[in-house]
């Protein structure tokens, strides 16, 4: 995952609809729905297509993945014409459905290659940022802005040490001078996320505290499709976790939309729990231990020295030792 490269695509994308909108004909949506994942995954929202937020349908809403913030619908408009004769009406609508409904968070984003008109901006005057438009060269912005403070936030000094710490670990396990029993569970999500970073995917690690039954959400971004994995860890030094667990972790799974879903347990679980696999998810469930994990940190310590890429997907990375 290079933030710096990913940030010039969508630049370079968004220059190339500027200079030729008639390409946004019949396809701007589902060619945006890549760009826009990459701009609001580092603000940390999943984009969803075509989701109903209290009862309107909306191209995109864009979901927390901590779900800590109400959603945000997206709404896409093309207009060929610069007349912007039609366009107030539309606005006065949109706006009025949003102030009526409490607690509702949107953007409206008004896809066209000219700055808004000075008529848009009163529209939406009084209304709190509840309506936010953005045209290409705001969006553009907006974007270089959201990578920025990212950017500037995984430089701070505490992220830089916790950083070097699952470095360190990872590289210890697969050297085998750590043993999996020496380290702590929330450092095993953090090793997670960290290596599934390192392999070139998007990785979202979730509070340690109402994490929404998913420890790490993985998100492999491709031209025209984004794809997402739940990843549970359970690292329990005694027991193992059984039907109730993994019927909970599928439950959610399934419930969101995923691709496919990786229950992680160090030293495994029981049959129980392996029986909640059928023929219907065989592909979907997948269960994985320490194995998985020691393998992953020995591929990871190969990759970073310049050696070799290890998986060309992420699905690849899920069905690596697992079963």
């Amino acid at each position: 995952m290079n933030p710096a490269f990913e940030l010039e695509q969508i630049e370079r994308y968004i220059d190339y609809l500027t200079e030729y909108p008639e390409q946004l004909d019949g396809t701007v949506e589902s060619h945006f729905f890549p760009v826009l994942q990459r701009i609001f995954f580092r603000e940390g929202f999943e984009v969803k297509r075509n989701s109903k937020v209290f009862e309107r349908e909306f191209p995109f809403v864009l979901i927390d993945l901590d779900s800590r913030r109400s959603p945000v619908a997206v709404d896409f408009r093309f207009q060929r014409s610069n007349e912007l004769s039609v366009i107030p009406s539309f606005v006065y609508e949109w706006v009025e459905y949003c102030d009526n409904v409490d607690g509702f968070d949107a953007i409206l984003m008004l896809i066209r290659n000219a700055p808004l008109h000075d008529r848009l901006k009163k529209v939406i005057q009084g209304f709190d940022g509840a309506v936010r438009f953005l045209d290409f060269v705001a969006l553009k912005s907006y974007a270089s802005n959201v990578f920025r403070v990212a950017e500037e936030n995984r430089k701070s000094r505490a992220v830089v040490v916790v950083f070097e710490l699952i470095e360190s670990l990872i590289r210890g396990i697969a050297e085998e001078k750590i043993a999996l029993h020496e380290v702590q569970w929330f450092d095993l999500e953090r090793i997670f996320h960290r290596i599934i970073e390192g392999f070139g995917f998007h990785a979202h690690l979730t509070p340690s505290a109402k994490d929404g039954g998913r420890d790490v959400l993985a998100c492999e971004m491709l031209i025209d499709d984004v794809t997402w994995y739940n990843i549970e860890i359970k690292h329990w030094k005694t027991g193992k976790p059984g039907k109730r667990e993994v019927a909970s972790f599928l439950d959610t799974s399934v419930r969101e939309g995923r691709k496919g879903a990786l229950f992680y347990s160090t030293y495994g679980v029981t049959d129980s729990a392996i029986s909640l696999r059928t023929a219907v998810n065989q592909d979907f469930l997948r269960f994985a231990d320490k194995n998985h994990l020691i393998a992953s940190c020995k591929h990871y310590a190969r990759s970073d020295e310049g050696i070799w890429r290890p998986f060309n997907t992420l699905r690849e990375f899920i069905y690596s030792e697992s079963f």
